[in-house]
């Protein structure tokens, strides 16, 4: 339940959105054929990760529904 609650708060706050842009700017930049899947995780994770602190996903210490 708690993944589910996760995964309804990130696309809720535009986060899954702002990662598929990322996703996209990453495969422009670099071409779809010299991108292999890891090297696009790995430009992507450290972003991802900034981006989820931007969102009000947890107050205090309890995640809000």
């Amino acid at each position: 339940r708690l993944k589910e609650l996760l995964r309804t708060r990130l696309i809720e706050c535009g986060w899954r959105d702002q990662v598929q842009m990322l996703c996209r700017d990453v495969v422009r930049e670099q071409g779809v054929h010299n991108l292999k899947a890891d090297d696009l995780i790995a430009e992507i994770t450290s972003k991802g990760r900034g981006i989820i602190a931007n969102c009000n996903l947890i107050q205090g210490n309890v995640f809000c529904a």
